[in-house]
């Protein structure tokens, strides 16, 4: 004033005394420029008028100046992912703002808590805005997370709390299977191995417990996880085929439940097998029974007890039928086998679970000769001299060989053959009849000569041949019987052998007579001995015996005349003669009587005579001396008379 009206112009804002903005063009006298950018403090302000043309240049000073004041902030706090899982990495982000009427960004630094402790360093304001270090520990539950901001020389300080907290629920979980052998052959211990891990985002290492199942069937109890990480107990009771594997995760606090299954699944193919041929005895000998066995076993990895049969063949040819396998062994007794060395193979049929194998007697059976054992017998022992004896020789093999050997046996008496060599039959050979042999005892032996099949051997009659005399008897006979008394007789005696004895015997034959010598001793001649001419025989039945003296090989004996040796009385002849023929009366006649035996009978009569004459007795009758009695008539009569002498016998 005095002046009037509205300057037009430009004002300059000043701010302690530095231009801000451009010159502002004033409407109906006035220009307005807004600041955003002063800091805190007292700042003097100042608006310097341009002037027009009508209104001079003016400034002033506005009155204390702008003071400006920290302005408050305000912190707002999120989460990179909320709800988390177990593991999961998150971070937590501050963004601080002005406050209305503040502005501009605060800077500073920002401190994040988790259930009112602190984490990590602060964070630095980067354009208002400030980030956790990753936080991947938080357990399951929710967390209250704060954002402090420190203010810095323009804001205040703020804090808040993420809304509804830091959720963490359980992370899902995968669960690998893997095998320790895929495929596996039948009886190979296979260990199945799940690895639990957590799913993205979840991190970490699950713990708990896992169930292994195969075709859905639990294997086992549940297998503890260490490391995440948990191996099955050994299997290997898996048949051939394509097994389903499955293993389920139990969960645990952090991690949920799930299931993995083994990727085609656990492959079981047949093992293979191994054969081993053995033998009871090798080498063995003819006719010996051998056993050959054959084990078939499992050949690594596999395991079990192959089943199934074997076929047993020697050289080249199956013998037999196939054989069941018994806990795996298969067992053929052969002993049929010849001498020789033979191959022997075990061929094993396989069964489900293992394949075909075989193999073949190391070095083969070897069978060699039979040890032979020969023993002798005689047809009769003791036997006595002359008896025809016969010697078997019995060669049979000795154990463990066994058969009926063939070939010769040569017999020999007291060192020396005897007879060719005799064939066997079966097993048995008999010499020829030997009936030479002498009193005493003999060694008898036979020689066996082998065969392909036995060796040699020897065999000697037990005791020897004993040979004892022979029995003999002893036959009479005579040349005359019956005789009459004094009848010239001869007696012969026949020694001969008595079965079995059998030969001529020699020696000497002592001839008796009613139980008296008679004679010597007459020399056996082919057997036979004659006696000299008895003397003197009764009358009557005579006993006749001859007594054999025996020899080397004959026993004595006696021999009787069967019946006796009969004498009958011998007819006689009585003559009568006188003294003198013919007499005188008075004169004295001897009469004399002469007995003679009539041939074929012979000696002298005794006994008496009885002279009469004229049939009547005169006198006693006379005895007879030398055949002869004599009696002296002296009163014969002048006449003829009959003279007789009757003969008493």
């Amino acid at each position: 004033a005095p002046g009037a009206g509205t300057p037009s112009g430009t004002v300059q804002f000043q701010t302690n005394d530095a231009d801000f903005g451009s010159a502002v063009a004033l409407v109906a006298g006035v220009a307005t420029s807004a600041v955003s950018s002063l800091n805190v403090a007292t700042h003097a302000v100042k608006a310097i008028y341009s002037g027009d043309g009508n209104f001079n240049v003016s400034s002033n000073t506005l009155a204390g100046g702008q003071v400006v004041n920290k302005a408050d902030s305000g912190t707002a706090v999120s989460s990179s992912a909320n709800p988390s899982v177990v593991g999961q990495s998150v971070t937590f982000t501050a963004t601080v703002t002005a406050t209305a009427p503040g502005g501009g960004t605060p800077s500073g630094t920002v401190q994040f808590q988790t259930n009112g402790a602190d984490y990590g360093a602060a964070a630095a304001l980067v354009s208002g805005v400030a980030t956790s270090p990753a936080l991947s520990n938080l357990e399951i539950g929710t967390h209250a997370v704060t954002a402090m901001y420190s203010g810095d020389g323009n804001f205040n300080v703020s804090s808040n709390t993420l809304a509804g907290g830091q959720v963490v629920n359980k992370a899902d979980s995968g669960t690998a299977v893997s095998s320790s052998a895929n495929p596996s052959v039948y009886g190979q211990a296979v260990e199945f191995t799940a690895t639990v891990t957590a799913t993205a985002p979840g991190s970490g290492t699950p713990s708990g417990t896992v169930q292994f199942k195969t075709n859905g069937v639990n294997s086992g109890a549940a297998v503890a996880l260490v490391s995440g990480v948990a191996t099955s107990t050994a299997v290997s009771s898996l048949g051939i085929g394509t097994h389903t594997v499955t293993v389920d995760y139990s969960g645990d606090g952090s991690f949920n439940v799930s299931t993995g299954t083994l990727a085609g699944g656990q492959v079981v193919n047949k093992a293979d097998s191994g054969t081993a041929v053995s033998s009871s005895t090798n080498p063995s000998v003819y006719g010996e029974s051998v056993m050959f066995t054959a084990t078939v076993t499992a050949t690594a990895p596999g395991a079990g007890t192959p089943t199934g049969t074997v076929q047993f063949q020697t050289n080249g040819a199956d013998y037999g039928s196939a054989v069941a396998l018994v806990a795996g062994v298969a067992t053929s007794a052969v002993s049929s086998l010849n001498v020789a060395t033979h191959a022997v193979q075990a061929i094993y049929s396989g069964d489900g679970n293992f394949n075909v194998s075989s193999n073949t007697l190391a070095g083969g059976q070897v069978v060699n000769k039979a040890d032979s054992g020969t023993a002798v017998t005689s047809s009769v022992n003791p036997s006595v001299y002359g008896q025809s004896v016969t010697f078997t020789a019995t060669v049979t093999a000795t154990a463990p060989g066994a058969g009926t050997p063939t070939g010769n046996v040569q017999f020999n008496t007291n060192g020396a053959a005897f007879g060719a060599p005799v064939a066997l039959v079966a097993g048995s050979a008999s010499s020829a009849g030997l009936s030479s042999l002498d009193v005493g005892t003999h060694v008898v032996t036979a020689d066996y000569a082998g065969d392909g099949n036995f060796n040699t051997s020897s065999g000697t009659l037990s005791g020897g041949q004993v040979v004892n005399k022979a029995e003999s008897s002893t036959a009479m006979g005579t040349t005359t019987n019956p005789t009459i008394y004094g009848e010239a007789v001869m007696f012969t005696a026949t020694v001969t052998a008595t079965a079995p004895g059998a030969g001529t015997p020699t020696g000497t034959m002592q001839f008796q007579t009613n139980g008296a010598d008679f004679g010597g001793a007459v020399a056996l001649v082919g057997g036979v001995a004659t006696s000299t001419v008895p003397a003197g025989l009764a009358a009557g039945t005579n006993a006749v015996t001859a007594t054999y003296s025996g020899d080397g090989s004959f026993n004595t004996n006696s021999g009787t005349l069967a019946g006796g040796q009969i004498v009958n009385m011998a007819d006689t002849t009585t003559g009568v003669g006188s003294s003198v023929n013919p007499s005188v009366f008075g004169q004295a006649v001897i009469f004399t009587a002469t007995v003679t035996p009539v041939a074929p009978g012979g000696g002298t009569p005794e006994g008496t005579v009885q002279f009469q004459t004229n049939g009547a007795d005169y006198g006693s009758a006379v005895t007879l001396v030398g055949g002869m009695a004599s009696n002296t008539v002296t009163g014969l009569d002048v006449a003829t008379h009959t003279v007789t002498a009757l003969y008493s016998g």
